[in-house]
């Protein structure tokens, strides 16, 4: 399982994600079962962009044709930066690297039935600054399988990858000028949201519980420390599993990065 989560909002982008990989094991009596292992990276900074990407679900990739089943996976966690390292001089924008992303991941990713995959079984968020006149305006792209939530009205396939420009050059400006605040995550997603909606969002329950003791909940206000709120987030979701009967499965170190329009602020890794 998987927890990854990108924030754009007028301070700049923050991106976090957790470390757990879920494997397919052969137990010994012959059935096969999950093993959750700790560690892998989902989270990296595209050298060339001011940009940041993560992925959900793949934890690894065929070589392109060669399904689920049979040899040939590469840990999403190598082929990625390999990727970013090989098509370096065959991108110079977040909008192409997508397109590039998309070509490649539809010759290894195998078609999903639609109706029993709504959402898709895994994807690859994609965050960072383009010009716009003489602006340096946010924007994201989740190329993924599966319906487009954030684009109801786009005509796509939802057997295959698509690359999906969630928030536009439009849309990041008016995030900027209106101050505002987009989230995007992905993953094991149905606890994360039901704690925004108890916990994280603006004037929350508990928010408002707390506001009486004189506190101010969620209170992050640079680019840092919303970071760091994603982190804490994550860390709230591990415990949730960590102390509840047949939780499991997110955790371990969590990346973190921040961008703004100078380019990459920080990117964080903890290590195991």
């Amino acid at each position: 399982m998987t927890l990854i989560v990108t924030e754009l909002s007028y301070l700049g982008i923050a991106m976090a994600a957790d470390s757990a990989l879920t494997q397919e094991i052969r137990k010994p009596n012959g059935t096969i079962g999950d093993k959750v292992y700790y560690g892998a990276k989902k989270l990296f900074t595209v050298p060339k962009l001011r940009a940041g990407i993560a992925y959900w679900g793949w934890g690894d990739v065929p070589q392109p044709g060669a399904g689920w089943l049979n040899q040939g996976r590469l840990p999403t966690e190598l082929w990625l930066p390999h990727f970013l390292e090989e098509k370096k001089e065959c991108f110079d924008s977040i909008s192409t690297l997508a397109q590039l992303l998309e070509d490649d991941l539809r010759k290894r990713i195998p078609e999903i039935d639609p109706e029993s995959q709504p959402e898709g079984d895994g994807g690859i968020h994609l965050a960072g600054y383009e010009s716009s006149g003489q602006q340096l305006i946010p924007t994201f792209w989740h190329i993924h399988n599966g319906k487009s939530e954030a684009l109801p009205s786009k005509k796509i396939n939802p057997a295959i990858v698509n690359a999906n420009n969630d928030i536009s050059p439009e849309r990041g400006n008016l995030l900027v000028e209106k101050k505002g605040l987009a989230i995007i995550k992905n993953g094991d997603i149905k606890p994360y949201n039901v704690l925004w909606e108890l916990l994280f969002k603006p004037r929350s329950v508990f928010s408002e519980i707390v506001k009486g003791m004189d506190l101010t909940f969620p209170y992050a206000k640079s680019l840092a420390e919303r970071a760091n709120l994603l982190k804490f987030q994550i860390n709230t979701i591990e415990g949730l599993y960590r102390f509840s009967k047949g939780g499991g499965g997110i955790g371990g170190p969590v990346t973190t990065l921040t961008i703004n329009p100078e380019g990459i602020v920080t990117l964080s890794f903890e290590h195991v």
